[in-house]
């Protein structure tokens, strides 16, 4: 999971972090990305009394006020038609690559390049692919140079 270097710079997480008072505010969050890596998931099913496990908030913490704040500062959006299941933002918005990576995954990955690497190399010295015989040899690359 990737956060950007000033991301705890961030109006959003610095009054996330104001709103909850407390300084493990960070740590709330990467635990709520932390669990849509290991599922793979952008969208959790995070009811009230789920949520403090989620996050893993102290037991003697509040949740729903850990909640509200999440919903208010956009951290978390709720999905219309699914109750209690919320699009986590703060994941999907600084793990693009990653979610790409899931989606390429089953289509085999990223497409092959066509490019001279490519091209089968022989270990026959006299085979008609071989990569060495398609540069040229250095003494016939100093001839040719005009100044």
């Amino acid at each position: 999971m990737n956060f950007p270097a000033n991301y705890t710079r961030r109006p959003d997480v610095l009054l996330f972090k104001k709103s909850i008072g407390h300084p493990a505010a960070l740590e709330f969050l990467f635990n709520l990305g932390s669990r849509c890596q290991v599922e793979r998931k952008l969208e959790l099913h995070l009811p009230d009394e789920y949520i403090g496990y989620a996050l893993g908030l102290p037991e003697d913490m509040n949740s729903a006020p850990v909640k509200s704040a999440l919903i208010k500062y956009r951290m978390i959006v709720p999905v219309e038609g699914k109750p209690d299941v919320y699009a986590i933002r703060v994941f999907i918005e600084n793990n693009r690559g990653l979610i790409a990576n899931w989606r390429n995954g089953p289509l085999g990955g990223r497409p092959r390049r066509t490019a001279i690497a490519d091209t089968p190399v022989s270990h026959n010295p006299d085979a008609k692919h071989n990569v060495a015989q398609l540069a040229e040899p250095a003494e016939n690359l100093a001839e040719d140079v005009p100044f």
